[in-house]
């Protein structure tokens, strides 16, 4: 894995949601803990090793804390609820 110095400014995230529960709707990986959005849409979800790659020095960072549950839906919007 690279190290975030590593990573092409323009590939680093807006934002990264860590300690989330993530349902990915996708059978080989059905749920993550991480993810990462980049100019509104979700560019990456994962473990929260496999997403801080994606993290710059102007990444804002959430940790959900396990109260966040995330259905990531490609091309559609998030949805995201508090417990």
């Amino acid at each position: 894995e690279p190290a975030v110095q590593d990573t092409p400014v323009m590939q680093r995230a807006d934002l990264i949601l860590v300690n989330g529960r993530i349902a990915t709707l996708n059978p080989r990986s059905p749920a993550a803990s991480a993810l990462a959005i980049r100019g509104g849409n979700i560019v990456a979800v994962g473990s929260a090793a496999e997403i801080e790659r994606l993290r710059g020095p102007d990444t804002q960072v959430i940790d959900a804390g396990a109260r966040v549950r995330v259905v990531e839906v490609r091309g559609a919007t998030a949805l995201v609820w508090k417990e």
